[in-house]
């Protein structure tokens, strides 16, 4: 949800501090100077080595001797004066033509300044800071006052003379003492915030040259009563009049064409809100106190007694924004949209009524109107559903409702005493759209019996839901946004009908323990092919998101990120050759799964793939895979063995973290880098067998720990010993013993042999169940044919 901060853009703005720069030639008479020209004999007033150094009365004579050479003073340098909390006042001569920036920021005691006649320009921020700074008077030659020249200042009233055609950001910003400001009559444009936060500003006259009011520019100026816009100004932004708690009426001249969103936001008192009749952009039609865009019928902004007319089309983005003593809203007919945050913080707001049935309207229209009707503890604006007050297990919502709106269920900290009890949920057939994360969190929610005229689930729409269980797919429902199911850990059934798609890779993220996945034969991208309990997206064969009971079908070719992540009932996963890639955190915390084989066309493998498969016991890494990449196996605790391809070039960090019942190692040898805590964990392990005569010669110093170090035999090539001992991370093992390489690298370890994998004749995967010849693979590397019998 956006909203307007710009006291947090002020902040971020005044924490960029100008620092303060030394830099003068000479000294004179206690004030310190600059040469500008030689030539011309002509100096500057200069920052001092000494902060604070100036106290009291300060004169400044129009010349100045530098080595008996008169110069004459034209201006007074960046930061001159800055910070002299003890400077009460400056007499400038007529020859100062400018002042430069920060001049005298935070001079505190500064009461006043006598100026230049002939004074050009003011700085910015001259004057920030100066509370003691009471009255002045801006001379009549002076054509540009910077932004925050007076910011924070003590002003009570101040008048400009000059030629001044702009007023710059901020200019005014936080003088809680301003009560009256001349300005002059060449004004064209008032700068973002020039008087924002000025309180005690009763009234101010605008002259009629000008033509722009800069965004938040009387923002907070509460004491502001009447405000009559000049007749030549053509454009106001957003926030122009916020805040403006005593402001009771606003004329708006014919010339005005652009109204920023929310001018008038929080400004509990206004109740006329006119504009000229003559104006051809704008409208305030059928004394409505509203401003409506005359050429699209579109309501801009409206306060507490606006009575929205016909022919009104568009309620705009923060119309009524923090309108707060609105108490009845009458929209007509001819309303077909209502904007982003129309009605936000409307707090008295207590009716709505929308005559429009098929009015679309923005998910944070009415947010934060608390007051709204509310009927068995559910808040509505006319046929909108807004948000829960009271929850009970079961909720029938009312025929005729046809929006709930975002978050209207759903548990956010705004809630704190709402009990999320909500079991079960049913959706009657008028309602045709809900917002997103309508049920976030309810984590109690088992079953929804949704409407069959809701085209779309909106994002975040289930997340986290953790007891969901039944949900119906309309049969003409469209799209499944982002995350709409994400976390429903208990979702017995997914339905994706023959016209829905999906806004993200997988709505149903971490929702891997499904019974049954099932898709429309002609839905056009995904599928559930084969009977296999599985989403697949048919152009890429990638299997999306599994269940307990799925299936790998031959044909796909990768597995999604997350597709069964924290599926507890998968216990056995057999991939077809076809299947080249397994995505990040694919099979992450699927805790019972032990029986695994991989697919002999298996290239890649992605971080945390199988992290917590607590129950699987041994894995044969396929010959194409050259990265066993972060986490990949970490906290596998029963995993006792692991055969590793030739080819194999990259164990990364933590990939074997926690997998305590790994006792021996052989490793490849092609491998080239070992990450940290790649086996530091191993707690028993006993011998590591290298393949390589060469060590790895990017090896973490953690790979291994230093236990494993002093008590696991490492087992290297003959005629190596001599380069692992000298290696910075190999030469730590204690124990280096060479063995007589074979064609087949021998298993060292003399542990029982058991079956690690089992293929037919073709060399494809079969389960235990299978008859006929097998081909048995061994603990030890060993291979047997065995007949079995069924």
């Amino acid at each position: 949800m956006k909203t307007f901060t710009f006291a947090a853009i002020i902040i971020a703005i005044l924490c960029i501090l100008p620092q303060r720069v030394v830099a003068y030639d000479f000294k004179f008479e206690g004030v310190y100077y600059t040469v500008l020209s030689s030539t011309d004999r002509t100096c500057e007033v200069a920052v001092s080595d000494t902060t604070d150094i100036y106290k009291g009365y300060v004169f400044i004579p129009e010349e100045v001797l530098l080595d008996s050479v008169p110069y004459t003073v034209v201006g007074i340098a960046d930061d001159a004066f800055r910070g002299c909390a003890n400077l009460a006042m400056v007499e400038m001569p007529g020859t100062v033509l400018y002042m430069g920036n920060n001049v005298f920021r935070d001079d505190e005691g500064l009461a006043g300044v006598d100026f230049s006649d002939n004074l050009q320009t003011i700085g910015d921020y001259a004057f920030y800071g100066c509370t003691g700074l009471a009255n002045t008077r801006v001379p009549r030659s002076v054509s540009h006052v910077g932004q925050y020249a007076f910011a924070f200042s003590g002003l009570r009233w101040i008048d400009i003379l000059g030629p001044v055609t702009a007023i710059g950001d901020c200019t005014f910003y936080g003088c809680e003492e301003l009560r009256d400001v001349g300005l002059p009559a060449t004004l064209r444009t008032i700068g973002r915030m020039a008087f924002s936060q000025c309180p005690w500003l009763r009234n101010i006259t605008l002259p009629d040259a000008l033509e722009e009011i800069g965004a938040g520019c009387f923002t907070g100026c509460t004491r502001l009563q009447v405000m009559d816009v000049p007749k030549n100004v053509t454009t106001i932004n957003d926030l122009a009049f916020s805040s403006c708690t005593t402001l009771t009426r606003v004329s708006l001249p014919a010339s005005l064409r652009e109204l920023g969103r929310a001018p008038f936001s929080g400004d509990i008192s206004l109740a006329v809100v006119t504009v000229d009749p003559k104006n051809p952009y704008l409208d305030s039609r059928n004394n409505c106190y509203a401003v409506i865009r005359s050429a699209d019928n579109t309501l801009l902004a409206g306060c507490k007694e606006t009575r929205v007319p016909p022919l009104v089309e568009h309620i705009a983005d923060y119309a009524f924004y923090n309108c707060s003593r609105l108490q009845t809203i009458k929209l007509p007919e001819t309303v077909t949209s209502i904007g982003v945050n129309a009605f936000y913080g409307c707090l008295w707001l207590r009716r709505a009524y929308i005559n429009n049935r098929n009015c679309q309207v923005a998910e944070s229209a009415f947010d934060g109107c608390v007051n709204l009707y509310e009927e068995d503890g559910l808040r509505y604006a006319d046929w909108i559903l807004l948000a829960v007050n009271k929850l009970k297990k079961t909720h029938k919502i009312k025929e005729g409702t046809r929006v709930i709106a975002a978050q209207a269920f759903g548990y956010y900290p705004e809630k704190p005493n709402v009990d999320y009890a909500l079991e079960t949920i049913n959706i009657p057939n008028t309602v045709v759209k809900v917002g997103e994360s309508a049920f976030y969190w309810c984590v109690a929610l088992k079953t929804v019996v949704m409407s069959d005229s809701v085209k779309v689930f909106p994002r975040s729409l289930f997340a986290r839901c953790h007891n969901l269980e039944n949900v119906n797919f309309p049969e003409g429902l469209t799209l499944i946004d982002y995350g709409a199911f994400s976390e429903c850990t208990n979702l017995k059934h997914i339905y994706i009908p023959a016209g829905t798609q999906f806004k993200d890779a997988n709505p149903f993220k971490e929702s891997s323990n499904t019974e049954s996945i099932v898709v429309h034969p002609d839905n056009p991208e995904y599928d559930s092919r084969n009977d296999c309990n599985a989403l697949i997206r048919t152009a890429t064969n990638e299997l999306m998101l599994g269940g307990r009971n799925s299936t790998i079908p031959y044909g796909v070719v990768k597995i999604a990120d997350y597709a069964f992540r924290g599926c507890e009932g998968l216990t056995s996963v057999d991939m077809p050759e076809t299947v080249q890639s397994i995505g990040a955190s694919a099979f992450y915390g699927c805790h019972n799964l032990k029986h695994l084989t991989l697919s002999a066309g298996l290239k890649t493998i992605s971080g945390r793939a199988f992290y917590e498969c607590w129950s699987l016991d041994s894995v044969v890494i396929p010959s194409q895979v050259t990265t066993i990449p972060k986490d990949c196996f970490c906290d596998c605790a029963v995993l006792s063995y692991v055969e590793f391809p030739a080819g194999l070039k990259t164990i990364s960090l933590h990939a074997f973290e926690n997998c305590i019942e790994l006792r021996s190692l052989t490793l490849p040898p092609a491998l080239e880098s070992l990450g940290d805590s790649a086996f530091a964990t191993l707690y028993y392990l006993d011998q590591v067998v290298m393949q390589g005569s060469v060590p790895p010669a990017d090896t973490h110093r953690r790979a291994f720990s230093a236990h494993q170090y002093s008590t696991t035999t490492l087992y290297v090539p003959k005629g190596s010993r001599t380069a692992y001992r000298r290696h910075s991370v190999w030469g730590r093992f204690s124990k280096i013993v060479e063995y007589e390489p074979t064609a087949v690298s021998p298993t060292l370890y003399d542990a029982d042999k058991k079956i690690v994998n089992r293929y037919d004749l073709g060399g494809r995967p079969v389960y235990d169940s299978h008859s006929g010849i097998v081909i048995e693979r061994m603990s030890d590397g060993t291979t047997r044919k065995v007949l079995r019998h069924p």
